[in-house]
């Protein structure tokens, strides 16, 4: 249990998932004189009960903006649309390429966002199982991948913006 919570200190709390889309709206960072942090990132088990260790600690937000999310949800929807309609599984054909690489993506984007939610989430206990990766801390980390994975969705999206719809989403219902 010690070795659990010292690995898991800092995961990424469900209300901190507003910040993603309202910047610093939790605060800046631990410390920060214009703008303290005072969510619960970094906090040391049992803190509330006996005031020891952490009552937080974080070093930078995880902005993102509603532009890429809103670009991302644009690839993600006619994506999964014309995958479900086709009611293909088997590898992807000519225009199959791109909404496959936007549902790999979308998927993986979901994927790391749970688990770097660590503690907060039952998913993070599966990976926390695997050998070595027990051994990893702080499972905000994986926000990084997150960021990744979803500016490579939000790409897709602004192409689907810019381009219009390609011929294999053009008959998909929205």
């Amino acid at each position: 249990k010690a070795k659990w919570e010292f690995i898991t200190q800092w995961s990424l709390p469900p209300e901190d998932l507003l910040d993603l889309a309202a910047p610093n709206y939790h605060g800046i960072r631990s410390g920060e004189p214009n703008g303290p942090y005072w969510g619960r990132i970094g906090r040391s088990e049992g803190w509330e009960e006996n005031g020891q260790g952490f009552m937080n600690f974080r070093l930078d937000s995880s902005y993102i903006g509603m532009i890429p999310l809103v670009f991302a949800v644009f690839a993600f929807i006619p994506a999964l649309r014309a995958r479900i309609r086709s009611g293909r599984s088997g590898p992807p054909i000519g225009g199959e390429r791109i909404e496959c690489h936007v549902l790999f993506f979308s998927l993986f984007a979901l994927l790391s966002l749970l688990f770097s939610m660590g503690k907060f989430t039952p998913v993070y206990r599966l990976l926390y199982a695997l050998p070595i990766v027990g051994d990893v801390r702080a499972p905000v980390k994986f926000m990084q991948i997150f960021q990744l994975a979803l500016g490579v969705v939000s790409a897709y999206g602004l192409d689907l913006a810019l381009r219009g719809l390609p011929p294999y989403l053009e008959t998909a219902e929205f």
